[in-house]
């Protein structure tokens, strides 16, 4: 294990199975951080008594994130989360990217407009970009996209195809939250807490935790939780801020949560679930987004792209 070109760990075992793990001890280990993205580069290298037989190189990030008193602290260090929303999606090559130097810059642009984190909506995005926002320092929330329509095919595929991307991506110290549900897509009968659909949101969770016990886990991000989730996320489109303020001005007080979401009368919780002290989240808000008079026109348009992502302090 190097940090840049210091060796500053290794480890080595003897042994005729097919695999292996192998435990290293740093000396002043540097932690990852979006401040500070310190990442080891390592080489793994199997021989055969003095004959190299293969060499492959990787990297690690070494960080540690925990939910208590209703925040989220990276590294024990309490850390206000400035996120967007962000779709993936490319104008010239729609979910794929045009090339991995966009990859980087479409990182580099979120740093830009003073954002700490991504939550990459409905999308298993491209490993390499989650490699910028590992090199970089930017956080990420994983999250599975969902099916339309809600039927015992639908949850096997949806369970399977989501392990694996949590199997995937699980070493990325960029990612520090999985959602695995949004908006209920593909669970339509929540609202009226619907058993089995309620019990696949739980499934969901415990399958998440299963792979990665480490992460914080949103069941199903925007409304109708269960009450298992680690963070109430809530999205909110409230027309303008004052009126957004105004909602939740007794939550901020310290009183209740809104029983309901601002659309459709959708409850924040269902089947008897309830708020437990949870970190709250406003996961996607917008549309009261001021922009300077003298940003050009396609500027004011990728600007009012952007969905905040806020932890209530």
């Amino acid at each position: 294990m190097f940090d840049g070109d210091a060796l500053v760990a290794r480890a080595q075992r003897e042994i005729s199975a097919a695999t292996i793990k192998l435990r290293v001890k740093i000396p002043e280990a540097k932690l990852w951080s979006p401040e500070f993205p310190n990442l080891y580069q390592l080489t793994l290298r199997l021989f055969e008594g003095e004959h190299l037989l293969d060499e492959v190189g990787s990297y690690a990030g070494l960080r540690h994130i925990e939910l208590r008193g209703g925040r989220c602290l990276i590294n024990g260090q309490p850390t206000y989360l400035k996120m967007i929303l962000d779709q993936g999606y490319w104008p010239e090559s729609y979910l794929a990217a045009p090339s991995d130097a966009a990859l980087r810059e479409d990182v580099e642009w979120i740093q830009k407009f003073g954002f700490n984190g991504v939550r990459k909506h409905q999308k298993i995005e491209d490993p390499r970009w989650l490699y910028w926002c590992d090199r970089l320092g930017l956080l990420v929330w994983g999250e599975m996209p969902n099916a339309r329509e809600w039927s015992t095919q639908a949850e096997e595929r949806l369970a399977a195809e989501w392990k694996r991307a949590v199997e995937r991506d699980y070493n990325h110290p960029s990612i520090i939250t999985w959602v695995p549900i949004n908006e209920s897509m593909g669970l339509p009968g929540l609202k009226e807490s619907h058993p089995a659909q309620y019990a696949f949101v739980e499934r969901m969770v415990g399958i998440t935790r299963q792979v990665d016990e480490y992460r914080p886990v949103i069941d199903n991000d925007g409304w109708e939780h269960s009450d298992i989730t680690d963070i109430c996320a809530i999205h909110d489109y409230t027309a303008t801020a004052t009126l957004l303020k105004q909602r939740y001005h007794e939550t901020r007080l310290g009183g209740p949560l809104p029983a309901h979401v601002w659309i459709d009368n959708k409850p924040l919780f269902v089947l008897g679930s309830r708020y437990r002290g949870q970190p709250v989240m406003l996961s996607e808000v917008g549309g009261f987004l001021q922009v300077p008079r003298d940003v050009a026109v396609d500027q004011r348009d990728m600007l009012f792209d952007f969905y905040g992502s806020c932890q209530k302090q």
